[in-house]
């Protein structure tokens, strides 16, 4: 008998392709694997049902949930491929443990039994068994066996839980870690570590998709909005929301188990630097490396950052052409379509964004420019007064019931600053005197944080239109902040605002892409780009879209502007 396992899987990082055939081994089976595009293929042949029946029920336990692996089948068929599918590693991907590597660490007749070097084929940071000295003060403990260790990790946790804060040398760089309270975490930014999922959902307002995103054996983060449960526990965090994750090495499971066994279920993990004089280390440099980040949306995981589970960077080169082209070409390049005609939007918080056309036939044409240009916010309120009657009467009357807003921000100048529709968000926070930030990136995040922060499903629809100059077309700034203008004066709230300011920007966007893939026939849409990281824009622009056609993120590669290396990479080989 021949049957065919087929798994969706996006990822190229061999992690699957390295357990199947580890398992296809164990059970001494003979097997062939094989490839086309997303799918992956194992053949297996025998001639015993037993055998093929414990194969498959080792699949099934020992094959990790991935943010990559999209489906799998089973099938019987008549014969092998004849394909041949060479596994070729230019560089190993270091991969959070597997379940696999988990059960060991766990388990108190194995040889690996609290062993946080433990790695294999798999997963794992290669880093040989050694040492682990915890300083605690004037005082240093050393651990060199599993029982040492066990013994190291519970007097770890036991400080956590006493509001020490301890500063430790993951395998992937340095960070402190310790209790959430008031003292500890008091102007500082900080992400949570929950000991177990159970946790994630107990204290946020996770949804399906995110639960098994954060799942994963990637292991993510995923910024989450709390709940009344980490509210009730911490009522002197203000903030909404922050970045969750499981533990992604096994210095910080191994912390996170003993945790748990003594009823602590959060912890906060962060760079910024605390006062401590408490170190968990040992002796080999690591590599630093940036954890990854994802949104979860529907069947979706989009990667935002991180240098975990993705192709190894390339370097970009400073030359003349734009990251929004070079964006567009990395799902290009990793979808394979330089033989369609395709519509894709950039949108970044950092560069200029664009909707942009492909194809074979006509190249690369920029359909819609969202660049604009003020030298200050006076000169907005002047050109909006100039507009009309209407707009006249809107300044006067905005500058009437809020004459300091209006004074203030009059003197903010914007001359030199690369003004996109996220800065643009920025100018719109000032003008409503939802911040003194005259910094437009910062300004904006507080539009992006009372969208994120706000609890209902619809805000008002704010204006997003187009004005011809000359034979090109662009966003108008102005009726959008005109808009948004008119709101503040009839007492809109700001986090009710705010989520209008973003949804009807999601909803522009998607119109606009619907219409330019009818107008030209296309067959792909796609989106990318650094604003993608707000869940709620990049949540409505794919329900909008996927209403009449299929919106295309990028695969592996993080949407933000760490792609930008491939997509120059792509472009040099067609143009």
């Amino acid at each position: 008998m021949i049957l065919e396992f087929s798994f969706t899987n996006l990822s190229t990082s061999l992690v699957l392709e390295k357990i199947l055939l580890k398992i296809l081994n164990e059970h001494k089976l003979e097997g062939k694997l094989a490839k086309k595009d997303d799918k992956l293929s194992l053949f297996t042949i025998s001639d015993s049902v037993d055998k093929l029946e414990a194969f498959a029920n080792a699949l099934s336990s020992e094959i990790p949930h991935s943010i990559f692996l999209k489906g799998s089948d089973v099938k019987v068929v008549d014969s092998i491929t004849e394909d041949e599918y060479k596994l070729i590693e230019t560089e190993k991907r270091v991969m959070p443990y597997c379940p696999k590597c988990l059960k060991e660490v766990t388990d108190k007749d194995n040889k690996n039994y609290y062993n946080p070097f433990h790695s294999c084929e798999v997963c794992g940071y290669g880093i040989k068994k050694q040492p682990i000295t915890l300083k605690n003060f004037a005082k240093i403990v050393t651990a060199n066996s599993s029982e040492e260790y066990k013994s190291l990790f519970e007097k770890v946790a036991a400080l956590i839980k006493n509001g020490a804060v301890i500063k430790i040398k993951t395998f992937y760089g340095e960070y402190f870690i310790g209790k959430i309270d008031e003292k500890n975490t008091k102007d500082m930014d900080f992400d949570i570590i929950c000991t177990d999922l159970a946790s994630v959902e107990k204290y946020t307002a996770a949804d399906k998709s995110e639960i098994l995103a954060i799942a994963a054996i990637e292991k993510p983060f995923l910024k989450l909005k709390t709940n009344h449960n980490f509210k009730s526990i911490f009522p002197f965090i203000q903030k909404e929301g922050f970045r969750f994750k499981l533990a992604d090495d096994l210095m910080l499971y191994l912390i996170s188990y003993e945790l748990s066994a003594i009823d602590e279920n959060l912890f906060f993990i962060t760079k910024n630097h605390k006062e401590t004089k408490i170190e968990l280390t040992y002796e080999e440099d690591i590599k630093t490396i940036e954890p990854l980040e994802c949104v979860a949306i529907d069947d979706k995981v989009v990667i935002l950052k991180g240098d975990r589970s993705i192709l190894p960077p390339v370097a970009q080169s400073h030359n003349e052409i734009e990251p929004c082209h070079k964006a567009f070409f990395s799902i290009i390049g990793e979808y394979n379509l330089f033989d369609k005609s395709i519509c894709g939007a950039y949108l970044s918080k950092n560069h200029p964004d664009k909707i942009m056309l492909y194809s074979k036939k006509f190249g690369l044409v920029n359909y819609l420019s969202f660049e604009f240009d003020f030298d200050s916010i006076e000169e907005i309120y002047e050109k909006i007064s100039a507009t009309d009657e209407t707009g006249k009467k809107l300044v006067k009357n905005y500058k009437d019931n809020f004459e300091d807003i209006y004074k203030e921000t009059s003197k903010i100048k914007l001359k030199g600053q690369c003004l996109n529709v996220y800065r643009l968000w920025g100018i719109v926070s000032l003008i409503l005197g939802y911040t003194n930030e005259s910094d437009l990136k910062k300004a904006a995040r507080v539009i992006e944080d009372n969208a994120f922060n706000f609890l209902g499903k619809k805000g008002p629809l704010v204006d997003y239109k187009l004005k011809k100059v000359d034979s090109k077309v662009y966003l108008d700034p102005l009726r959008t902040i005109r808009s948004a203008m008119s709101y503040r004066l009839a007492d809109v709230d700001p986090k009710i605002l705010s989520f209008g300011v973003i949804e009807s920007f999601a909803e522009f966007i998607s119109n606009r892409l619907d219409e330019a893939k009818k107008e030209m026939q296309l067959e792909a849409v796609t989106a990318n780009g650094s604003l993608l990281e707000i869940k709620l824009l990049i949540d409505k622009l794919n329900k909008n879209i996927t209403k009449n056609h299929t919106l295309l993120f990028n695969k592996e590669l993080p949407v933000d502007e760490a792609n930008l290396g491939y997509g120059e990479t792509f472009v040099r080989k067609i143009f």
